[in-house]
């Protein structure tokens, strides 16, 4: 049963070649041994199979030993069923050692599921046999020196004050500080301005 499972993918990648290169006129000798194979792997090898295990399997074992790969089937849907047109009901019907892969064409002609039980069976994803692996941790902060504590944050441990000076204000540029400067300066004139002009209304009140 490994072998015809590893064997299914390559037979469908040559059915697809000569299904594409078909003409449409009939089924050639090579593509009429090609199906025949195929049809064998999918509708019957899982029961010749089963017949020839030992008898002191499980019936589950048995039931999931006769089902191919998600990958395999989808490579069949993806190189085959696009090419169903190229095979009639009649190239299968008239041929006897093909008749019996009828029923997964004619559910590819009607754009439907074969009935077929490694189409129809229930998935469900598999643990991985591969052995696990240990990875190596970076040290926590349980293994660093006490002395580095209060490099970590901890709220038990005294802080010291930084050494780092605090960064210098960035330079203004020259002619922002001149804008400055002027603003002061106008302000300055202002304030004289009002000052006296205050004198000059006091002396005439006295002089009244």
């Amino acid at each position: 049963w490994k072998l015809i499972r590893a064997a299914l993918p390559h037979v469908v990648q040559c059915c697809g070649s000569l299904l594409e290169s078909a003409d449409g006129r009939g089924l050639s000798t090579s593509l009429q041994k090609v199906l025949y194979i195929l049809h064998w792997m999918l509708l019957d090898s899982a029961a010749e199979c089963a017949e020839n295990s030992p008898k002191d399997e499980s019936v589950q074992h048995v039931r999931g030993q006769g089902l191919f790969s998600i990958s395999s089937i989808q490579l069949f849907v993806y190189l085959i069923a696009p090419f169903a047109d190229m095979v009639s009901e009649e190239d299968i019907a008239s041929n006897i050692r093909l008749e019996s892969g009828l029923k997964i064409w004619q559910a590819l002609w009607q754009y439907r599921q074969p009935d077929v039980w490694c189409f129809t069976a229930p998935v469900k994803p598999r643990r991985d046999e591969l052995p696990q692996v240990t990875f190596l941790r970076r040290p926590t902060a349980t293994s660093i020196p006490q002395s580095q504590g209060i490099y970590l944050g901890e709220e038990d441990k005294p802080r010291r004050p930084s050494i780092v000076p605090p960064p210098k204000p960035p330079r203004s540029d020259r002619a922002v500080l001149d804008e400055k400067r002027r603003r002061e300066q106008e302000k300055l004139r202002e304030n004289e301005r009002k000052t006296d002009r205050n004198g000059n209304g006091s002396a005439a009140l006295l002089l009244e």
